[in-house]
Parts: structure tokens; C-alpha cells; sequence
């Protein structure tokens, strides 16, 4: 908690003397968290790491959640993580469910800059399914979707994810967004370093979702693999990053004044 907390109040007090074009462009590269790194066997698990999220590709996601059925491709039916929307709701006229996917579809390329809706308007999405994914999403509603572009060689594969009212909500004014997903949607803009260009919003009934990229240059660290050192290490870049949206969607300045001045 110490790395966390004195990282976050460097980092904000450096934000703080940084022009607001600065603060916005301000980036931590994959070579950059070798600097945070205390040894060599350190750093060989980092860039074991860097290697597993740069290898986390579109077509590895492919292999891993689709199969060829019949000349078609298709998304595994693997319960209880993986459902086809097509066999989990086999009740449900289809016809229905693809009528109402197809203007979710079209509410959500609206809510795209025009250059990505003109690159997904090229895609037809034909299988869905129903995934569970992890800890913090579960009991919402996840889906991913995958769509064909020119021919069955050209994917793209979409995460769908429910989007709940902010915990913040009973405490706070009245939110500026009538959809939850594009409350997420903007704050994931403002505070990422990266945001995904297809990043977008939908409803579907009374339900609303945000949608993004599936799986693609996404990695994550093992902490129950960390030593002391390294979890200090870790602390320290979660402090950074932090700080980092922070000043992007507050006042850096003021964050940084409101810290006391000694150890």
C-alpha cells in the first residue's frame, strides 16, 4: 500500500507541472515497466508477460473459441464459460433475436467515430454466444460476437458487456448519460493512455452495454507469482496509472496540493 500511495503522489506532483497536452499523451510503454523491475528474474517475467499479451491475438482468440461446423465457422459450445445464443436460448423465435441484434448492431456503430464505422460497416455479424468472464463481471450479462468481413478468413471478434448504474450513483447528481455504456465508454476514453478505437454503447430492451475488441493485446499478471520485491514493483505502476487518469479527468494540481508535504 506505501509503493501504491507514494507512487500516486509523485506521479500527481509531477502531472501537476506538465502542460494538459503532456498529462493527455502521457504513455507507460512495455519497455518503460522494466525501470520499475528490481532484478533480472524480474524482468525475464516481465517480458514473458509482454510476450503472452503480444501473442493474445485475433486469430490465437479465433483457435481458442471457434470451430469449423459443416464448412461453417462457429463459436464452441463449452458450458458452463461458453454458450452459442443460438442453443442457450433455443426457445426464442431466432429470427426475433437476430432482428433485435441487427439494430443493437446499428445503435451501436452510430456511437463510433465515422472512420470506424465505415471499417465496421464492412462486417456481418453471424454467431454469437453467451461467455462467462471474469471476476468483477460476474451475475452481469457478457457476450461476445463474431462478424465476417470479406471472406471467411477476414474475423472480427466483439465483446459485449452489461453495464450497471455506478456505485456512485446514490450519492451523486444526476448522471449526463441516459445509456450506463456510454458512461463507461467516456470515462474509459478519458482515463486510458489507449483506449480501443472500437469502443461503443447499445441497448437492447432494458439493458445496457458497451462494446470493445475481444482479447486482442490484452495481458494480465499472475500475483500470486510475484515475490515481495516485484508485488512493491507492481504496486508502484498501479499507483502510476492512477495518477496518470487522475489528472487527465480531474485537476492534477489540485490533487497534488491537497498531499501533505512530509514523508
Amino acid at each position: 500500500m506505501r509503493s501504491t500511495v507514494s507512487s500516486y503522489r509523485n506521479a500527481i506532483g509531477v502531472f501537476a507541472y506538465w502542460s494538459n497536452l503532456e498529462v493527455w499523451f502521457a504513455s507507460m510503454r512495455a519497455e518503460d515497466l522494466e525501470g520499475f523491475t528490481v532484478n533480472d528474474k524480474g524482468r525475464q517475467r516481465l517480458q514473458r508477460t509482454v510476450s503472452k499479451a503480444r501473442a493474445n491475438d485475433l486469430n490465437r482468440a479465433v483457435a481458442k473459441f471457434t470451430e469449423v461446423v459443416d464448412g461453417r465457422r462457429q463459436f464452441r459450445d463449452d458450458p458452463p464459460l461458453l454458450h452459442r445464443v443460438e442453443t442457450f436460448y433455443s426457445a426464442a423465435d431466432p429470427d426475433q433475436i437476430g432482428e433485435a441484434l441487427h439494430r443493437f448492431l446499428v445503435d451501436y456503430l452510430l456511437t463510433l467515430p465515422d472512420d470506424v464505422q465505415l471499417l465496421m460497416s464492412r462486417y456481418r455479424v453471424f454467431d454469437e454466444a453467451l461467455k462467462v468472464v471474469g471476476v468483477g463481471s460476474v451475475g452481469t450479462r457478457c457476450y461476445i460476437l463474431l462478424g465476417e468481413g470479406r471472406d471467411a478468413e477476414d474475423l472480427m471478434l466483439l465483446q459485449v458487456k452489461e453495464a450497471d448504474t455506478s456505485v456512485l450513483a446514490p450519492w451523486w447528481e444526476s448522471s449526463a448519460f441516459s445509456n450506463e455504456g456510454e458512461r463507461v465508454v467516456q470515462g474509459q476514453r478519458i482515463m486510458q493512455a489507449a483506449s480501443d478505437p472500437f469502443l461503443g454503447w447499445a441497448q437492447m430492451g432494458s439493458q445496457y452495454y458497451y462494446l470493445r475488441q475481444f482479447r486482442v493485446m490484452k495481458g494480465s499478471v499472475d500475483l500470486s507469482e510475484i515475490p515481495r520485491g516485484g508485488a512493491s514493483c507492481y504496486l508502484s505502476l498501479c499507483g502510476w496509472t492512477l495518477a496518470r487518469a487522475h489528472a487527465c479527468s480531474g485537476d492534477a494540481v489540485a490533487i497534488s496540493a491537497y498531499f501533505a508535504t512530509t514523508d
